[in-house]
């Protein structure tokens, strides 16, 4: 699968540089263990996965775990963290005395009709700085009705997606203390040990919480 553009892109080659977890990039050896685990888990539930279902779980699973790593790696960029300087920039681009300099940058050579297109796209500017530390400036509260992991809710509730489509059978869960008993636990454990074992813990807590949501027909869009 190929990453997306623009800040998806950046966020996808800050991820190979820094290497944060080599799992959520790697579509080797490793991979290719974690589908075979994952046929053989449906396979147990009653389900012989042809070859076009093979490439709908490959495709599903690289999806999905490279969503999981866009969560993961998109926290640090909001952008509350500019919005002092970002202020700063707005205020000083309001300032009287830089306005006939700022007009002559932005706008045509040699513009001598009555309304500047220089001065419009100045005004433009601040506007659209405006409108960013208006809605980025300041860091968004978390609801107390959200569950604590979000990523982990956002992540088991598309892998329990790819389940239904590929399984064809309902998203269940059950669990033995942190060990999974049931396909779809078994099937989301398997992919959460191989992409971030540290949020293990929190499996199962999570998967419950998904399929009562998705019982009452609520949850993220995916």
């Amino acid at each position: 699968m190929s990453a997306p553009r623009g800040i998806a892109t950046r966020l996808w080659t800050k991820c190979e540089e820094e290497a944060i977890d080599r799992k959520r990039i790697d579509r080797g050896a490793a991979f290719e263990t974690l589908l075979k685990q994952l046929g053989e888990i449906i396979r147990r539930s009653g389900k012989k996965l042809n070859e076009e279902e093979l490439r709908s779980l490959n495709k599903g699973m690289d999806d999905a775990l490279f969503f999981y790593g866009f969560l993961r790696l998109s926290k640090p960029f909001s952008l509350h963290r500019i919005a002092k300087p970002l202020a700063r920039v707005i205020k000083e681009l309001k300032r009287k005395e830089y306005e006939p300099m700022l007009i002559r940058t932005l706008g045509p050579t040699g513009w001598t009709g009555l309304e500047d297109p220089g001065a419009l796209r100045v005004a433009a500017l601040i506007a659209d700085l405006e409108k960013l530390l208006e809605k980025h400036g300041a860091p968004q509260r978390r609801k107390r009705a959200r569950p604590e992991n979000l990523d982990l809710h956002y992540f088991v509730h598309r892998l329990a997606h790819v389940w239904q489509f590929v399984a064809g059978r309902p998203f269940t869960q059950e669990w033995h203390g942190r060990e999974p008993v049931s396909p779809g636990a078994q099937f989301v454990h398997a992919v959460v040990s191989y992409i971030d074992e540290a949020s293990l813990a929190a499996t199962p807590k999570m998967t419950e919480r998904v399929v009562a949501e998705r019982r009452k027909g609520i949850g993220p869009r995916l």
